[in-house]
């Protein structure tokens, strides 16, 4: 399913499949929720008996990121690929929610983009820019609340 955003060619996505095929029968890997992040370290782990924890609450957790949305003028939030993966879940998701919480104007910059990447917008992104050379879906204008003060004067931005 990853293969090509990271950029196996077909040939190879077939054979990554196969590969991860003969590792589902082993306890707790099949269909794990997250058994697949991070290029399926996720299911290898499940398999010597690792404990599932949702990323995003643990990073925001370690981090103690909760309490500083509200000291910050701006933040800038990176992924390689701004999906519709990036709004289910992700950290890049949880920043954008603590952010628009905390009243905080935050931007997403992604390496490509799709389609889907406008659902952070629905949570409270200021922007989502692609940053990268790969595919995109063109240019993203840079879209400010009409509450973010000076920041609003800027003239419209574009990215390709």
């Amino acid at each position: 399913m990853f293969g090509p955003q990271k950029g196996a060619l077909p040939s190879t996505v077939e054979l990554l499949d196969e590969w991860l095929r003969r590792l589902a029968p082993l306890p707790g890997v099949g269909s794990a929720p997250g058994g697949g992040a991070a290029g399926d370290v996720g299911a290898a782990l499940l398999a010597l008996g690792a404990e599932m924890t949702p990323g995003a609450p643990l990073i925001r957790e370690l981090t103690h990121f909760d309490s500083r949305p509200g000291t910050a003028d701006l933040c800038l939030t990176a992924e390689g690929k701004v999906d519709a993966g990036t709004d289910a879940g992700k950290t890049i998701s949880a920043v954008v929610d603590a952010c628009a919480k905390a009243a905080v104007p935050c931007v997403v910059l992604g390496g490509t983009l799709t389609p889907d990447a406008d659902r952070l917008y629905g949570r409270g992104a200021t922007a989502v820019l692609p940053i990268g050379k790969g595919r995109n879906r063109g240019a993203v204008p840079l879209r400010l609340p009409a509450h973010a003060g000076p920041v609003a004067e800027l003239p419209p931005i574009a990215a390709e």
